[in-house]
């Protein structure tokens, strides 16, 4: 069996998910065969803001420019988390680890775990996590997200989560070639092309 990617993005009601202070309240995700990087799969949901639960941050809001009251009428985070796992099920098996691909993969990774409690169900992760900040900070200098999706040519017009998931998937795509490049001059060099 091939492997699959998982790339995911979420937009919260603050920075804090650490300590369980923000909300995740919509997510873009997106299946790419592991092979190719061909997109298999997406999806985008939002869930209702919990204010019982979880506190709501202006600069937030300005970020995403999601609302409350926007929010209000979406599916519980429960709910949420049913459909992202449904999402997910033809794609991974329950007992494989998925690879996990983000601009930041632990804070993605944690807004997942938050979900996934709604449903007190556990996805397992693999060890290795594909992070598009070390690339681009590795192979463009660039030192945030806008940065590296201006350098591999994607406008972003807002904070979508779904965006930002293709974003980071064509931000991955774009090392790929850089080396397959590499490669292909290295071969040329080897062999006294060059």
């Amino acid at each position: 069996m091939r492997l699959n990617l998982l790339c995911s993005d979420f937009e919260t009601s603050g920075l804090d998910i650490r300590e369980n202070k923000h909300q995740p309240i919509s997510c873009g995700a997106i299946i790419l065969d592991g092979l190719t990087l061909e997109t298999k799969a997406e999806i985008y949901i939002e869930t209702q803001f919990h204010a019982d639960r979880f506190e709501w941050g202006q600069k937030a809001e300005e970020i995403h420019g999601l609302t409350r009251e926007h929010l209000s009428t979406k599916p519980t985070m429960g709910e949420g988390a049913m459909k992202f796992v449904e999402f997910c099920l033809p794609y991974f098996k329950q007992t494989d680890p998925i690879t996990l691909l983000g601009h930041n993969p632990h804070f993605d990774m944690r807004c997942l775990e938050l979900w996934m409690d709604e449903i007190d169900l556990h996805m397992t992760f693999g060890h290795r996590r594909l992070d598009t900040f070390s690339l681009g900070f590795g192979l463009f200098g660039a030192v945030n997200s806008e940065q590296l999706f201006n350098r591999v040519g994607v406008k972003r017009s807002t904070h979508n989560a779904l965006e930002d998931a293709r974003a980071t998937v064509a931000a991955l795509r774009m090392s790929r070639k850089i080396g397959d490049i590499y490669l292909e001059l290295l071969k040329e060099h080897e062999e006294g092309k060059l």
